[in-house]
């Protein structure tokens, strides 16, 4: 039995090889949960692609921070990201493109 690695799952979802978490073209680490929306989309929803992650990071139309959870939703019309509030570098926890 091997030991379960959300690193290894981000990776083998995206189809990185390497160590730690995936990463988007513009550096930012990617959770299995995230990378498993990425690629597989969810109820409704189709896949979508790193850049557009990356796009709806630059371009924000909308910010809210969730204290409880440590966390900053950034939206760009129905599309968002959500990312860990603290810590170097944005970690990208789950991913919605309608």
């Amino acid at each position: 039995m091997v030991p379960y690695s959300p690193q290894a799952a981000s990776r083998n979802l995206l189809g990185q090889a390497g160590e730690g978490f995936a990463t988007t073209p513009g550096g930012r680490t990617v959770s299995a949960h995230a990378a498993d929306r990425i690629v597989n989309g969810a109820a409704g929803r189709g896949p979508t692609a790193l850049s557009r992650v990356d796009d709806i990071l630059d371009s924000p139309t909308a910010l809210r921070y969730d204290p409880l959870r440590d966390t900053v939703r950034v939206s760009q019309g129905k599309s968002f990201v959500v990312v860990r509030g603290s810590g170097s570098g944005q970690h990208i926890v789950t991913v919605m493109v309608p």
